[in-house]
């Protein structure tokens, strides 16, 4: 989509401009005759006389809401230019009240005979661009909390290996020396065996002896 640039703009306001004017003035406009008429009947006039001429200018009510459109025509002329500027210059850190504004100005311009389905197109595109982007921004946000919320519970985890793995150090070293005191007490066991052996032979030794005595 092509952008206004700054004469188009202007061409096309001061075409506005002088479209409204002669529309105005062609809805009855005073003669010269008329407006001394008006004057001399006592409606609402002012008069100026200027140093070098004696030439009496009157302003009718008619020449009063002329100026009055004149106004108007040149506030709708320099808004229609600040809200195309607006509109074509932004970015995108911009708050969406912002095109919310050009867009109500641009409504109101319309009935005034302003083109602005190119600028309000614009707007609009821009500000359903801004509306996506702070929508990924909230989901961005969103996964980051996620993300930061297992991360912590990892951590959790992680501290929870570590105490593990230290009982499980220490649970190797009590079954290390367990199996040393067992290895130690065999050979003990063994030769107490042995010495049971021996000793039960000579009961067995002395009972012969008793029973040849007898």
């Amino acid at each position: 989509m092509m952008a206004y640039s700054s004469q188009q703009c202007a061409v096309h306001t001061l075409e506005l401009f002088s479209n409204q004017i002669h529309a105005f003035s062609h809805k009855g406009h005073l003669s010269l005759s008329d407006d001394v008429q008006m004057a001399s009947r006592g409606e609402a006039e002012t008069r100026t006389e200027t140093e070098t001429s004696t030439k009496m200018i009157v302003v009718t009510p008619q020449g009063l809401a002329i100026g009055h459109m004149v106004t108007l025509a040149i506030d709708h002329m320099v808004m229609f230019a600040n809200v195309v500027e607006e509109a074509f210059r932004p970015k995108i850190t911009d708050p969406v009240h912002s095109f919310m504004t050009c867009l109500e100005a641009l409504q109101d311009l319309e009935p005034h005979g302003f083109h602005v389905n190119a600028t309000k197109a614009r707007l609009t595109k821009m500000l359903s661009v801004i509306e996506q982007l702070h929508k990924l921004h909230n989901e961005g946000v969103e996964v980051e909390g996620r993300i930061s919320e297992l991360t912590s519970e990892n951590d959790e985890i992680e501290e929870e290996i570590v105490k593990l793995n230290e009982k499980i150090r220490n649970l190797q070293d009590e079954l290390a020396c367990a199996a040393a005191k067992k290895e130690n007490k065999d050979p003990e066991i063994i030769a107490l065996r042995e010495s049971l052996a021996a000793i039960s032979a000579s009961i067995q030794s002395v009972q012969l002896d008793l029973e040849g005595v007898t």
